[in-house]
């Protein structure tokens, strides 16, 4: 029995965790693909990683 409730204080943990600390990122990540699989229009675009190359010239 210890085993399925530290799985789901995981679970709980990654939830809170996301809400919290990461301003809900990653769920919202998820809505945004959910809401593409029955979108087919084409219009999105893939996540890009950007640099802010002015910080080191602070």
């Amino acid at each position: 029995m210890r085993w399925p409730l530290f799985v789901v204080a995981l679970i709980v943990g990654f939830f809170f965790w996301d809400h919290f600390a990461n301003d809900g990122a990653y769920m919202a990540d998820l809505k945004r693909f959910r809401d593409m699989s029955w979108d087919t229009s084409g219009d999105w675009k893939p996540p890009t990683i950007t640099f802010n190359w002015d910080l080191p010239k602070r």
